[in-house]
């Protein structure tokens, strides 16, 4: 399936956007870990014991090339 197939299949499914990226290291990164550092995510602990899968998706997936996101308006 190529990526015009996979954004045609989930409008298709009611999403109102969808993007495919690659499943590189976010440049972001390191603001969001300066963040959680001086204590800025208050009691969102999962903040902090998340930071290792969300510094690269090969923590979470090892074998990840891609990320496709998708976008829906619940309001």
């Amino acid at each position: 399936m190529d990526s015009s197939a996979i954004k045609e299949y989930a409008l298709s499914q009611g999403f109102e956007l969808v993007g495919i990226c690659s499943a590189d290291a976010p440049i972001s990164f390191p603001v969001l870990q300066e963040w959680v550092e001086k204590g800025f995510h208050g009691e969102m602990g999962y903040m902090a014991s998340s930071l290792p899968l969300r510094s690269s998706p090969q923590n979470l997936l090892e074998n990840a090339r891609s990320a496709i996101v998708v976008g829906l308006n619940y309001y």
